[in-house]
């Protein structure tokens, strides 16, 4: 099984909210620790964000997805 990890970019818009945007950052957890340690904001998503930032863990099975 293969970790790989991904930035988005989330926008509100008058839909909703919309991905506007998606970074890979790779399959080093050594390096998304240190990365997520330099952020800086709120854990909550609040009612009134228009921007959001999430880091994603995708877990696939086959190598070539």
């Amino acid at each position: 099984m293969e970790t790989r990890f991904e930035i988005s970019l989330n926008m509100k818009t008058c839909k909703g909210i919309e991905t506007n945007g998606c970074l890979g950052i790779g399959q080093d957890t050594r390096f998304l620790r240190g990365l997520f340690v330099s952020l800086q904001g709120s854990k909550g998503v609040l009612p009134d964000s228009i921007m959001t930032v999430f880091i994603q863990i995708d877990r696939c099975w086959n190598k070539d997805l």
